[in-house]
């Protein structure tokens, strides 16, 4: 038998300067097939535009199909769309209008836009029970321009960059092109990523540029959303960056001492400094008395450097410094990425402290009877006692300590560790 099938998939301009782009992707089909109807159908329209009411004056035509055959032809429609369109309007709502023979298959149904997820067009269900008709999959990609999307737009030699396409997660296609410095304003595009189907992110690095020059700050990024002989792209401009060495480890040397403040530290770097390269400041954060580093005691640098240089890939910090937390905060060449390093912690020990914990007196003016019993705590390691105000030291065998032998006198005891800390009060 006869089938006349008519499919138009319209894209009607407006005479108003659009204000809004869309990408319209979906894969569509409506099938007959399978209808147990023994009525003929005569014909059979559908269609889907969008609005920015629910009223269909004034929408706009995304698909459109009328068919006209009879039953067991078996008719079905397979169509796609993949285009940007121009509005002069925010569609709120998508329509979807169908009509057939009567007491078989006539809807008018709209869905809000704002209940897509992820820019995914949602198909109402239960409209008819044939034809049956399925959206393989449907976009609505809002167009924008993409350094509102993209917070971060620069590129260093060391981290890739994350760049987004859409504010969706939703997959569609597009395509990415690149522009060198040198060719800004010419028509020399390189292809980056093919057109293809594939999430709305993407990451690049700098080996994707083999034709970056060392006098080059930035490279223009160029998004198609459709593949067509003159498609629509938003162009990004990705600046680009040099990475100060960064660091891989360090280490401290804590205070000998909790009263010594002779503490520091050596910092590991992941490479040696270029050529004419240069730490053009290093300012040290100390995190305070509370050992947390945040901003609300640590905007007064403990200590800031200018022009420095290290041999190899190792620096250590010029001066002593006190026990507690640091973070250094640093840059090459005025230019390069700006790095910090934290936590860095040079401890002290715990403070040597002594007592005395009993004296004997001579028994019945026995020369050399006398002893006192001396206990020490803190510090590092082993102790010594003095007798003579620190001119000569003697170990101690136990903790307490009893010194014996002692004549009749005023003795001046003190305690030291293996560090030679004393007790400071």
């Amino acid at each position: 038998m006869k089938q006349i099938v008519t499919i138009i998939v319209l894209l009607i301009g407006s005479s108003i300067l659009a204000q809004h782009k869309y990408k319209i992707e979906y894969s569509l089909t409506l099938d007959m097939d399978s209808s147990p109807d023994a009525q003929l159908i005569n014909y059979l329209t559908y269609q889907i535009s969008l609005s920015e009411n629910t009223s269909p004056s004034g929408s706009y035509l995304i698909f459109y199909s009328n068919v006209n055959y009879q039953f067991g032809d078996s008719p079905a429609i397979n169509t796609t769309m993949d285009e940007v369109i121009n509005l002069d309007f925010i569609p709120n709502y998508v329509i979807y209008q169908g009509s057939g023979p009567t007491d078989f298959c006539t809807f008018y149904e709209t869905m809000p836009v704002s209940s897509n997820i992820n820019c995914q067009l949602q198909f109402p269900t239960g409209l008819c029970l044939y034809p049956s008709n399925g959206l393989d999959f449907t976009r609505m990609i809002p167009i924008e321009n993409l350094t509102n999307i993209n917070a971060n737009t620069t590129l260093t030699s060391c981290e890739d960059l994350e760049i987004s396409v859409a504010d969706c997660s939703s997959p569609f296609s597009y395509k990415v092109e690149y522009q060198y410095q040198a060719d800004s304003g010419t028509s020399n595009w390189n292809t980056l990523l093919n057109y293809d189907w594939r999430s709305p992110t993407f990451t690049v690095g700098v080996d994707d540029f083999p034709g970056i020059t060392s006098t080059d700050t930035n490279i223009k990024l160029r998004v198609v959303y459709e593949d067509s002989p003159s498609p629509y792209g938003e162009i990004l401009t990705v600046d680009l960056t040099k990475c100060s060495p960064k660091v891989l480890a360090s280490s401290s040397t804590d205070e000998s001492c909790e009263y010594t403040n002779d503490g520091n530290f050596t910092l590991t770097f992941d490479r040696p400094l270029d050529p004419g390269e240069i730490i053009t400041t290093a300012i040290l954060d100390w995190a305070g008395p509370n050992n947390i580093l945040n901003d609300g005691d640590d905007i007064n640098s403990y200590a800031s450097l200018t022009d420095l240089t290290y041999a190899g890939t190792t620096y250590t910090w010029p001066s002593t410094l006190d026990s507690g937390v640091y973070r250094i905060r640093y840059q090459t060449n005025n230019t390069n990425t700006q790095e910090s390093h934290e936590p860095i912690e040079i401890n002290a020990p715990t403070p040597v402290v002594f007592s005395i914990l009993s004296s004997t007196d001579l028994s019945c003016f026995e020369e050399g009877s006398g002893s006192m019993t001396v206990e020490a705590n803190g510090g590092t390691g082993s102790y010594e006692y003095s007798l003579d105000n620190g001119n000569t030291y003697s170990s101690f065998t136990s903790n307490p300590m009893v010194i014996s032998g002692l004549s009749v006198g005023e003795y001046d005891v003190r305690v030291r560790d293996s560090n030679q800390c004393e007790q400071q009060n």
